[in-house]
């Protein structure tokens, strides 16, 4: 099959785009010689949605997942977990289209850290990855490309993930032995290629993969044979001949090395991973194939619908390109009022100036009106749509089942291996730990009984219900003292005295003070840093120190109580 050549691609989105931006430059006089009028600032009518007919595939897209089975249940409204993104990959194949599913970037493992190390800890993290192994098969996989944290765990554990899946791992240029065991596996075990048929469309998967380190060396046991944009060259070339008719570059590394692939003659889009943001991102024109990214941890789901017509390039019919256009169009509209409504009244600005821009503001407000995508686009087209998976989305059961046993299993492993994990004492003539219900009493018993009854007091209560209280990467943030001298551990917390987020989460240890109050002052003002080490963007999105804190100052707590 011959391979087209690439072009320049101008949009018909874009040209709407261009002409909203080109008259932002231009000037005219109003007629009636008025200043006080203003254009609308009412939004504009829904336009009726574009009728498109029926794709001829589906591309469904994954980046980032860094291991995330669930959401933090403290964001204020979290999106994601695993049951939901198979829930939704089942709908959207129940749609009738044919589809394809595929991921990119760190896959298995993240980044978090559990506040100590050691094969114990490591122990739910490779449970984890085995069971998102499992998963990916439920929901139909059909390749993906891995990240340098998913080598984190060890090339030993990283090998025995790529044999377990039966969806290749592709990462061109890359090479991953076999251990001394497998007396039968492949020389490499990573793949490079794939050709899978979707409906009528010939698709190739072509993987590449920056997983070297920060200081630029490959974890033991994986060397390189090729550079990564010579890898993706080899691999475009080799699946063109085996006939494919639709070439997507699976990409984990820079914004720089996707587009460089991208530019590469043969390849039609690139889902990139590496990309440190939650969000996803619009579809980008690499100027040669479209980039896609889906956010992180799995919070969503990219569906690209194809149209595949002839041979040619690609031409972006997304509402969601046209709606980002619609938004940036806003803002330059809103801050033109703004400035507007600063020189009314002033009679330093000349009239003519304020003509001038109100006659900009009109004409934005047409181009906003009438941006929309064409009706119709001649030859090959695409329309991607991000399906985002909040708390109400449906669950696929038996993914919902699997998790829930894990989180049992981890539990239950914890429990006991970390039976006899008991915190460091405290140096000598430094205070420990001693609970809440100790500050009651004559002295702060109203602030104990504010706690009681605030989301704090109750934080141990919500892992219990969900068979976590022992899992390492939630106990930290729901007891006091967590891996402090004088503190607790995942099992020891003073048999109770220590669950949930005590007094001593914020104003420290309190032994000093309960035995000599006037002699051991504790701190009233608690610093930002104490609180974001939970409170932090990952697991509390809405958290704001300063509006924070002042939900804590109460009657009781901070302020008198009533009648005092």
């Amino acid at each position: 099959m011959a391979v087209r050549v690439k072009a320049t691609r101008i949009a018909t989105v874009l040209v709407l785009a261009m002409a909203a931006l080109a008259g932002l430059g231009a000037s005219c006089g109003d007629s009636d010689g008025t200043t006080t009028a203003s254009p609308t600032t009412n939004p504009p009518p829904t336009p009726a949605p574009i009728e498109r007919p029926e794709p001829t595939l589906r591309l469904l897209v994954i980046t980032d997942l860094e291991g995330y089975l669930a959401p933090c249940g403290c964001n204020a409204r979290p999106l994601g977990g695993i049951d939901r993104m198979a829930a939704k990959v089942a709908e959207v194949r129940g749609h009738g289209q044919p589809t394809l599913l595929v991921a990119a970037g760190d896959l298995f493992f993240g980044s978090e850290e559990h506040g100590f190390g050691g094969d114990g800890a490591e122990v739910q993290e490779i449970w984890k990855a085995e069971l998102l192994v499992d998963i990916f098969e439920e929901m139909g996989l059909a390749a993906a490309v891995p990240g340098a944290l998913d080598l984190s765990m060890g090339v030993d554990t990283f090998r025995s993930l790529v044999v377990a899946a039966d969806f290749p791992l592709l990462a061109g240029g890359l090479r991953l032995g076999p251990d001394a065991e497998m007396y039968d596996a492949p020389t490499n075990l990573l793949s490079e290629t794939l050709v899978r048929t979707v409906g009528d469309v010939k698709v190739g998967l072509v993987g590449v993969t920056s997983m070297e380190s920060l200081a630029g060396t490959l974890p033991d046991g994986v060397t390189r044979d090729s550079a990564l944009r010579d890898a993706a060259q080899a691999g475009v070339a080799a699946v063109r001949e085996e006939g494919a008719d639709l070439v997507v570059a699976l990409v984990r590394g820079t914004r720089r090395e996707a587009r460089q692939v991208g530019a590469l003659d043969g390849v039609d889009f690139v889902v990139q991973g590496g990309i440190d943001q939650a969000e996803a991102i619009p579809p980008v024109d690499a100027d040669g194939a479209f980039i896609f990214h889906s956010g992180r941890q799995g919070q969503g789901l990219l569906v690209v619908d194809i149209f595949k017509r002839d041979d040619g390039a690609y031409t972006d019919w997304s509402d969601w390109t046209t709606e980002v256009e619609r938004g940036r169009l806003e803002t330059r509209m809103e801050e033109l009022r703004t400035r507007l409504e600063d020189w009314a009244g002033d009679d330093s600005v000349d009239e003519n100036d304020v003509r001038t821009q109100r006659a900009r503001l009109e004409r934005m407000e047409t181009e906003r009106r009438g941006l929309r995508p064409p009706a119709t686009v001649p030859g090959n087209a695409f329309s991607a749509t991000w399906l985002e998976l909040p708390p109400d989305a449906s669950q696929a059961a038996p993914v919902t089942r699997m998790i829930d046993s894990y989180y049992r299993r981890v539990n239950e492993n914890n429990a006991r291996v970390f039976a006899d994990l008991v915190p460091e004492a405290p140096a000598e003539g430094q205070p420990h730990y001693v609970g809440s219900q100790a500050c009651g009493g004559d002295c702060h018993q109203g602030a104990v009984d504010w706690w009681t009854g605030h989301a704090h007091g109750r934080a141990y209560a919500t892992l219990t219900e969900l068979d976590k209280e022992f899992n390492l990467s939630c106990v930290g943030c729901h007891v006091t003292g967590y891996m402090k001298a004088g503190g607790s551990t995942v099992t020891h917390n003073l048999d109770g005295a220590l669950v949930n987020v005590g007094c001593e989460s914020c104003h420290g240890p309190g032994s000093d003070h309960v035995s000599a109050p006037e002699e051991a002052p504790l701190p009233r003002d608690i610093a930002e840093g104490v609180c974001v080490s939970c409170h932090n963007q990952e697991h509390s999105e809405r958290f704001v120190y300063d509006a924070f804190v002042q939900m804590l100052v109460v009657p009781g707590h901070g302020r008198p109580a009533a009648g005092q």
